[in-house]
């Protein structure tokens, strides 16, 4: 039997031989199973001594290591790991539960639609007046005739008065309204309104030249020749181009025609004698 002081002797002598490293995991080895003491000076502590060392705590849990360098405690691996992990899982866990601070960016607004030249409104009225009212009056007579005219002519005057700014209907309204007066022998009247078609809407490039081809004809027609070649002339010099369409390039054709050779009022024969 070997009493614990030779033990511990020969496990002190063995220490003394290797390097400090490996003390600590040699002495954890060889130490026999621990037996807590009733009555020990290191049990106060709340240490408990190991058998065979007399009472005396050992070093690795004293803080002392077997080459006498003081050094803290070393924590298991496990409870190591545990309490580092412990506040990232609670930070993704508040993190995920949480609502987000972020607001998300607004939705980009829908495009507004595209304003149009004739509201719904002015455009029915448009509508309303040449099926009702100018369409219906070429094939009435007499008083019928007059009535839907009358109705026609206040159906454009309102829409010039409701819209002014819709200048498409507009100006087609106003060139309309100078036909009415001609159909009903206003002629001076009617060639005021095709010639204030190009001043109120220059920009509604056809109904412009409707106008001038009208007043012009108009004019022409009446034998009021010297004052129909102005329009004829502004025919020419605002239309004539090289791409233009067709029909447009039929209508400044008939301005130069019309230019070179001049309506004569057709002599009258009178067969008074005769």
């Amino acid at each position: 039997m070997i009493f614990p002081t030779v033990a511990r002797s020969r496990r002190r002598e063995e220490a003394d031989r290797l390097p400090c490293g490996r003390v600590r995991l040699l002495t954890s080895a060889a130490t026999p199973r621990e037996v807590p003491q009733v009555s020990s000076p290191a049990s106060s502590r709340g240490v408990s001594p190991r058998v065979g060392t007399g009472g005396e705590t050992p070093p690795e849990l004293a803080g002392e290591d077997a080459c006498g360098t003081k050094s803290p405690p070393f924590p298991r691996i496990e409870a190591l790991s545990f309490s580092l992990c412990l506040p990232v899982l609670l930070l993704v866990l508040l993190t995920a539960c949480s609502p987000s601070k972020f607001p998300e960016p607004p939705k980009p607004a829908a495009p507004a639609p595209a304003a149009t030249n004739a509201p719904p409104a002015a455009q029915a009225l448009f509508d309303r007046t040449v099926k009702e009212f100018h369409l219906p009056s070429a094939e009435a007579s007499g008083a019928r005739r007059k009535e839907l005219l009358a109705q026609a002519a206040a159906g454009y005057e309102q829409l010039l008065r409701e819209h002014p700014t819709h200048t498409k209907l507009c100006a087609q309204a106003l060139r309309s309204l100078a036909n009415i007066r001609a159909t009903e022998g206003r002629l001076d009247d009617a060639i005021s309104l095709h010639a204030s078609v190009a001043q109120r809407y220059p920009s509604e490039e056809w109904e412009v030249l409707q106008s001038w081809k009208s007043a012009a004809d108009l004019l022409a027609d009446a034998q009021r020749t010297a004052e129909a070649a102005p329009f004829y002339r502004q025919i020419i010099e605002r239309f004539d181009r090289t791409n233009a369409a067709p029909v447009v390039q039929i209508i400044v054709r008939s301005a130069r025609k019309r230019l070179a050779t001049p309506r004569r009022r057709p002599r009258r024969f009178w067969a008074a004698g005769m």
